[in-house]
């Protein structure tokens, strides 16, 4: 918490210096005739004071009126539903194709050339077509939107994590067969453990 404070007064502190300092010189550097990177009118670059003054004004949503910050984190909390939503699907479709595609080679043939391919689906087509879907099937937006995030997220999971649970050492795998254990003991036990150095990138990415 201390640290927190000290970086929001370090941030202020700069940000008010700036812009004392372009007020001063005309928006240019001090003793030359070159212009800071950004205005510090206050149209541009306001007080610390007024933006935090802003935050307690009243907008409209809806039929209601809150505060703007009470507004901010409404819309900030909806966002990390549909983002969150859409992670934890993409992650169980990516995994689960992927321990697929292990298990049956013939489904690793006949569905990663489509994996790939699905990534050249340029994503401000796909978009409008999967919200307009939504509404169609009477889904609310914020579900259509999380399939978008879905989408993005399954790619990376499924590439990455196919790789992770092929990677052990095939005498890693005899030696689970020579003890007879069966197909989802070796993914368990060796697979899967195998596979976090490829899957924690990959879910890096998606997210």
């Amino acid at each position: 918490v201390v640290a927190t404070a000290i970086a929001l007064l370090l941030v202020v502190g700069i940000w008010e210096g700036y812009k004392w300092v372009g007020q001063q010189t005309g928006d240019y550097w001090p003793g030359t005739s070159i212009d800071l990177p950004a205005s510090t009118d206050d149209l541009t670059m306001p007080h610390a004071m007024d933006i935090a003054d802003e935050l307690f004004e009243e907008v409209r949503d809806g039929r209601a009126r809150l505060p703007l910050y009470l507004f901010l984190l409404k819309k900030g909390w909806f966002t990390l539903q549909e983002a969150a939503i859409g992670f934890t699907l993409g992650l169980t479709v990516g995994l689960g194709l992927a321990i697929l595609m292990l298990r049956w080679r013939v489904a690793e043939r006949g569905l990663l050339p489509w994996i790939n391919v699905s990534q050249t689906i340029p994503l401000i087509a796909l978009a409008p077509i999967v919200v307009t879907w939504g509404r169609q099937q009477d889904l609310p937006d914020m579900l259509s939107i999380s399939l978008i995030a879905a989408y993005l997220t399954f790619f990376p999971v499924a590439v990455s994590a196919l790789r992770g649970l092929q990677s052990p050492d095939s005498d890693h795998v005899e030696l689970m067969r020579s003890y007879a254990a069966p197909w989802w003991t070796v993914l368990v036990k060796l697979r899967l453990p195998a596979a976090r150095a490829y899957l924690f990138p990959a879910l890096k990415i998606a997210a």
